[in-house]
């Protein structure tokens, strides 16, 4: 139904005939002015002007920015959940809510791996005063205490 209903702001889907030009499209516009929360009366003349000189009014261009942005599937948001299913795995389900909302954002949003370069993101890390993994511990190693007798040693 929404395709049809926004079908009609396209001039490849208005009729050629003038009487029939006249009254087409009145209703579709009115049900997206009011699902889209424009005001319908302004946009409909916007729309009689446009189907005669081509010149968008501004409640139609906002009528039609706000029509474009409506989503026509939900295969974004199936895409999404696929990603959630494989990073939440049986195997993998100690994950807080955080941890797998950012890997998630990353995973639809971020750039290919192949296209991630790292070195600026370490160079900070390690400006911040962290240490690189290969790195010898920094902090002295605990000492024990040593043991009363050689009996107290093997606990």
């Amino acid at each position: 139904m929404l395709l049809e209903t926004g079908g009609v702001l396209s001039p490849v889907s208005w009729p050629s005939d003038e009487d029939q030009k006249a009254v087409f499209g009145d209703q579709h516009v009115l049900t997206l002015a009011k699902l889209c929360k424009v005001d319908g009366r302004a946009a409909l003349n916007d729309f009689r002007l446009y189907t005669y000189n081509q010149c968008i009014g501004e409640d139609l261009c906002m009528l039609l920015k706000r029509v474009k942005v409506i989503s026509v599937s939900s295969a974004e948001c199936e895409r999404g959940f696929s990603c959630m299913n494989i990073a939440d795995t049986p195997i993998r389900n100690r994950l807080r809510v955080e941890s797998l909302s950012a890997l998630l954002f990353i995973k639809v949003n971020g750039p290919q791996p192949s296209h991630f370069k790292p070195v600026p993101y370490v160079t900070k890390w390690l400006q911040e005063g962290h240490h690189a993994s290969q790195d010898s511990l920094s902090r002295p190693e605990k000492t024990r205490n040593k043991p009363e007798s050689a009996f107290s040693s093997l606990f």
